[in-house]
């Protein structure tokens, strides 16, 4: 995996979006650059094929789910993002958009955490469900008629162009990640800046950040009675996404008494003892925050303990392909853990893949080239068992 274009031209193109003359009216072209970066770094799987090379196509749902996590704490912290309403002289209407939902977490255990856990698996709750859809067209409309239009007129460029859809509501509907994607539309990035979001995005820091840069512009021009600091903190916020592997640990005690043996994803070696220190996951919690079923496999405690946040090296997956596929295959074929451990594998890895019938290899590619891409563009180090 190669840079497509030099470094410092890919910062250039980057930096030009950030310090560009497009009217300073609002925040939201820091949200479209932040989530377009995050969506080219972590979500080439639901990259849609087309005939245009010229263009990168993705799910416009990928960024609605973005916007719904990047803007709610601000809203929760009555932050204003629009100079119309600064010191929070009035609310816009899109502002209003997210007023339900944050009521309707507003003291529930979890809070903002708890809305993006059930962004994640669906479980809204029949009460909320339909605000749920309101804000996600809300997002829909805002996104696409004012970054997505004018971000790049400055450099006399059209980095973002789309196709959306605003479906209409249904009570039989069920919000979660995968309606968002089926059903939105889609939108696309100009081929030269999704190279630059992705190879050299992840290392906008400092005071040319797009975090720096959405609160400097919220500070001085929107909200001007709270400090820098307390507006980073809340500008930064994300949810708390714990360790937790509840439905892993499940699966593989069900497993273990079943075949009555476990081997080491990294080694083949035998598990003799199953507890929660014998999985790991593939690609580091710390790096990517995954707790889903086909990123957790069991390992010997003495290789997890080794392997900590290193990513697995590239030619270690090739040789465990056919352990790891085999742990994934069970899954797919237990019926407790089936419905869930695709529908993660499809959003995580498979993309628009989802329903081939050579899943396996398909998911392996992608878990492979993700790896490459962490150690090779981003730079984290890699570990083989000694």
């Amino acid at each position: 995996m190669r840079m497509s274009h030099p470094v410092s031209e890919n910062f250039k193109k980057i930096n030009s979006l950030l310090i560009g003359r497009e009217k300073k009216d609002a925040t939201y072209k820091f949200a479209l650059i932040r989530g377009a970066i995050e969506i080219c770094e972590k979500s080439t799987q639901h990259i849609i094929p087309d005939n245009n090379p010229e263009w990168v196509k993705f799910p416009l749902g990928l960024m609605i789910e973005q916007w719904m996590i990047y803007y709610y704490p601000i809203y929760e912290y009555e932050i204003p993002q629009q100079k119309r309403e600064k010191n929070n002289a009035s609310r816009t209407k899109f502002r209003k958009s997210y007023d339900p939902v944050i009521a309707h977490y507003k003291g529930k255990e979890g809070g903002y955490s708890k809305f993006v856990n059930d962004l994640i698996t669906g479980n809204f709750s029949p009460d909320v469900e339909k605000h749920i859809f309101n804000l996600a067209k809300a997002i829909c409309t805002k996104v696409t008629e004012m970054p997505m239009e004018y971000l790049g007129t400055s450099v006399g460029e059209k980095i973002f162009i789309h196709e959306r859809k605003l479906p209409q509501y249904k009570e039989e509907i069920k919000i979660n990640r995968k309606y968002l994607i089926d059903n939105f539309g889609t939108f696309s990035i100009k081929i030269e800046y999704f190279h630059a979001f992705t190879e050299v995005g992840p290392f906008v820091t400092g005071d040319k950040s797009i975090l720096f840069g959405w609160t400097q512009m919220t500070h001085e021009l929107l909200c001007t009675k709270r400090s820098f600091g307390d507006l980073l903190k809340i500008i930064a916020t994300e949810p708390v996404r714990d360790r937790i592997v509840d439905d892993s640990r499940a699966f593989y005690r069900k497993l273990q008494r079943e075949e009555g043996i476990l081997k080491c994803v990294w080694t083949n070696e035998p598990i003799s003892h199953y507890d929660e220190k014998a999985l790991d996951h593939m690609i580091p919690f710390s790096v990517w925050k995954n707790n889903e079923l086909w990123n957790i496999l069991p390992a010997l405690k003495k290789e997890n303990q080794t392997k900590s946040d290193f990513i697995p090296h590239p030619d270690l997956l090739l040789r465990q392909k056919a352990l790891i596929i085999s742990y994934w295959t069970r899954m797919h074929n237990d019926k407790d853990c089936k419905d869930l451990f695709m529908e993660q594998i499809r959003y995580s890895l498979l993309g628009n893949e989802g329903d081939v019938g050579n899943w396996q290899d398909l998911a392996f590619a992608s878990l492979h080239k993700k790896c490459s891409y962490l150690v090779e563009i981003l730079g984290y180090q890699t570990w083989s068992p000694a």
